[in-house]
């Protein structure tokens, strides 16, 4: 996949926050509400059309083609191949921690993502998903107040962007043969000691118990629907404007073909074109 360039469907970038193996233990879990069902989108003359079924491709912020992108991100040439939404994972229940450490990264990680993949045009926006540590209990006060705190800090009235994800210990339960559940086996109690969680086959506990994941999916549909909009309507007049300077010397058919396909391109990827 690493060879292959990002465009082909909307992209969510995934950026893990202090917690490595985060993203694998979850993945799955979180991939299984794809492609995102729910989503209205305006079309290229800008009528709100339902989009059944919306495929996304979800990336992590350290993959080499994100890393590659980043430097044309401004480029209205790349804009479709922006990710649409980013998407931070946090996991704690020290609320100490959270107020001396990481709310100073979340603040220093989104101000990168609106600098580095924003401004007129780009089009991009960012959620934050607290993972309950999975060996707490749902009603943990812990885990409970640091999500308040997040919710404090980085909510928005316009829409959700801070969600909330219950995964319970048994959810990784997989068949495992004479050796037990899977979870019984690894033993461990951080993200990590768990590694990627493959979905099990019918009869399992896989995912069982698994709260949040509705609210995750009702906040992509929002993100995903503010960055179209906004990046549609940047194509529009980034249009308008190559067409208004046709006379300038400098004047350049190719960056209007190019500028015009890509807008086509993002179109495509929603199934609107």
């Amino acid at each position: 996949m690493d060879g292959e360039e990002l465009g082909g469907t909307f992209v969510i970038s995934v950026d893990e926050l202090g917690v490595n193996g985060l993203w694998s233990t979850i993945k799955d879990l979180v991939e299984s509400r794809v492609p995102l069902q729910g989503v209205t989108l305006p079309n290229k003359v800008g009528k709100p059309v339902a989009v059944p079924k919306l495929p996304l491709t979800f990336v992590l912020s350290t993959d080499k083609r994100l890393l590659r992108l980043k430097q044309y991100s401004h480029s209205p040439v790349t804009w479709f191949r922006n990710p649409v939404t980013h998407l931070v994972l946090v996991s704690t229940s020290d609320v100490h921690e959270y107020k001396s450490t990481l709310r100073a990264q979340l603040k220093r990680v989104t101000t990168d993502v609106e600098r580095d993949w924003g401004g007129p045009g780009a089009g991009t926006e960012w959620l934050i998903l607290y993972v309950r540590p999975f060996e707490l209990e749902p009603g943990d006060k812990n885990a409970r107040k640091v999500f308040e705190k997040l919710c404090d800090d980085f909510g928005a009235k316009r829409r959700e962007q801070v969600v909330r994800l219950d995964v319970p210990l048994q959810a990784f339960d997989t068949p495992t043969g004479s050796g037990g559940s899977r979870t019984a086996r690894l033993g461990g109690s951080s993200p990590a000691d768990y590694g990627v969680v493959g979905q099990a086959s019918a009869g399992s506990n896989w995912g069982l118990g698994a709260s949040g994941l509705d609210e995750l999916a009702a906040a992509l549909r929002d993100s995903i629907r503010a960055a179209f909009e906004a990046r549609q309507s940047a194509y529009d007049a980034e249009v308008r404007r190559l067409l208004n300077e046709r006379r300038d010397p400098k004047w350049s058919f190719t960056t209007l073909y190019l500028v015009k396909d890509s807008f086509a391109l993002m179109l495509e990827g929603a199934g609107l074109w």
